[in-house]
């Protein structure tokens, strides 16, 4: 797995991050966003989905009781989270495998447990995202690792994005 390390000192700088990736993927992909309550995993998703809308007015909020939303993107994305579930049965029990495998989507999925691991996905890209604080500046310490699957040329732009010049 290829990975890279960035810090985020502030939501723009997350959100720039996710826009970033959103635009440079392509279906088939699911991103797991790991990272404790008010890391930013919501965060990142608003950025992402916010890059591949045409008409800015998708408002994007977490689906901790709703388990999945899907926003009408270009592609689609489909945004799940799994906190509330305690085993793989649960999702296929729920059919929220059909979300994580639809080949037209990008899924971002919020609190993976262990869950996305087990099913086998080829195109998958895990987000860490840590809070920190360096002195008195809050940030965001957010590792993107790239499945051995995912198109080495993803990698290489995202190391180039955060490492311009």
């Amino acid at each position: 797995m290829q990975s890279l390390t960035v810090r985020v000192h502030d939501e723009k700088q997350l959100h720039n991050l996710a826009a970033h990736l959103a635009r440079l993927l392509q279906p088939p992909c699911v991103l797991a966003l790991d990272g404790q309550l008010g890391a930013g995993k919501t965060s990142f998703v608003q950025g992402f989905v916010a890059a591949l809308q045409a008409d800015g007015c998708v408002q994007v909020s977490s689906p901790t009781y709703a388990l999945a939303n899907s926003y009408c993107t270009q592609p689609v994305v489909h945004h799940l989270d799994l906190y509330r579930l305690d085993s793989l049965q649960h999702v296929w029990d729920l059919g929220l495998e059909e979300l994580l495998l639809d080949e037209q989507a990008l899924v971002c999925v919020e609190w993976p447990k262990t869950f996305v691991a087990q099913m086998a996905i080829s195109r998958l890209i895990t987000l860490q995202l840590q809070l920190g604080s360096v002195g008195h500046v809050c940030e965001r310490v957010v590792q993107v690792s790239f499945s051995p699957q995912c198109p080495s040329a993803w990698y290489r732009a995202m190391q180039q994005f955060l490492q311009p010049g």
